[in-house]
């Protein structure tokens, strides 16, 4: 009995189990802690990405939420334009790229004041009115701004802010041109595509009309995508409608020179640019009529890039025929003109008479006028 009470209580007779107990918390407690890391780590990715959310460029008012409309999946990177890589000599406020992480979509937004305006017509292509390019939609809803197009996946939305007396600045032009490169649902084919960039431009505005304290008459939320310029299908000459509407007198004396047919867009009272295309029996266009009003009107005539020249309030090219042009007050600049094009590459541009040239443009521009409340208007003799 004695020897059996001393075994019992000696430090020496602790059983193995003891040990076996500890190591097992050991790698129980090595356990949980790998499991934690593993969970600690997966919160930390969420956070990151949380985090990588779209910081607004110039200055605030490219925000995520007007990107979005334009490229509603997946991350965007977003980068201000640094000044010395800017297209814009005089009147910049803000230049910024907004793209998708995929390279599937851009945004290049350029926001300057009335200084602006010769660099806004050349980057928009506008600086050439005898070309199927840049053929202006209104945007509707009660904004001043127009849809034009370079081609299927290069558009611009362009608006163009008069500002209250007491502004810092007289005009605001805010122009968003969507870059899209996946090769699929182009701005000629995709409505969904043409109001999105819409959309996004016409947000982009509402921004700037605040941040630079504008206080334009500013329009609604656009409910219907913009034309794409030259898809419309043509009316005869005789119905023509919207900004064509004024030649409809022109049908009959415009079949000797083989046009029959015209394609418009709505008549806007606010859109800054309107165009109507006269087209042949086979639908070829083969004269193009524009209109460009305040700061885009008054950068054509002051630009040094334009391709065809309007000295004076109105004109017309005489010894080579094909391009015309006349002004008016509305209240601000108003730009009429004219212009000849080749029905196809393998062809020459059509050439009109001076007299039905000078009635051709005399409508058209005479009839967007009174719509819109201009004076003084100056045709060429």
């Amino acid at each position: 009995m004695p020897l059996l009470m001393r075994n019992s209580s000696h430090p020496d007779s602790v059983p193995d189990a003891r040990a076996s107990r500890t190591g097992a918390r050991k790698r129980f407690l090595l356990g949980g802690s790998a499991v934690l890391l593993v969970v600690a780590s997966s919160v930390a990715v969420v956070e990151w990405q949380e985090a990588r959310k779209f910081d607004a460029v110039c200055d605030g008012t490219v925000t995520e939420s007007a990107v979005r409309h334009a490229m509603p999946d997946g991350q965007l990177d977003g980068a201000d334009v640094p000044e010395s890589e800017s297209e814009i000599v005089l009147g910049r406020l803000g230049e910024c790229k907004a793209s998708a992480e995929d390279d599937s979509a851009m945004l290049n937004v350029t926001i300057g004041d009335s200084e602006a305006s010769t660099d806004v017509v050349d980057m928009t292509r506008h600086q050439d009115m005898r070309s199927h390019n840049a053929v202006a939609s209104p945007l509707g809803n009660g904004w001043s701004g127009m849809f034009t197009a370079e081609n299927q996946s290069h558009a611009h939305v362009t608006v163009e802010l008069k500002c209250r007396r007491s502004a810092p600045h007289k005009t605001l032009l805010i122009d968003t041109a969507g870059i899209l490169f996946s090769g699929k649902n182009g701005y000629d084919d995709s409505a969904k595509a043409r109001l999105g960039l819409t959309r996004a431009g016409t947000a982009i505005a509402r921004a700037a009309d605040k941040k630079w304290k504008c206080g334009a008459d500013l329009g609604g939320r656009v409910s219907a995508a913009p034309s794409f310029g030259t898809s419309g299908a043509a009316r005869p000459l005789a119905r023509a409608s919207g900004t064509c509407r004024g030649v409809r007198s022109l049908a009959a004396s415009a079949e000797k020179w083989g046009i029959d047919g015209a394609v418009g867009t709505d008549a806007s009272r606010r859109a800054p640019g309107q165009d109507c295309l006269l087209v042949n029996s086979q639908g070829q266009v083969v004269y193009r009529l524009s209109a460009r009003y305040g700061a885009l009107a008054e950068g054509y005539r002051d630009s040094s890039r334009v391709i065809y020249k309007v000295p004076g309030k109105s004109g017309r090219k005489v010894k080579y025929p094909g391009w015309a042009w006349a002004g008016a007050e509305c209240p601000g600049t108003a730009l009429f003109t004219a212009g000849s094009l080749a029905p196809s590459p393998d062809e020459e541009e059509i050439t009109v008479s001076a007299e039905f040239e000078k009635k051709m443009l005399g409508s058209f521009a005479g009839a967007l006028a009174e719509q819109r409340g201009c004076r003084s208007l100056a045709l060429p003799q």
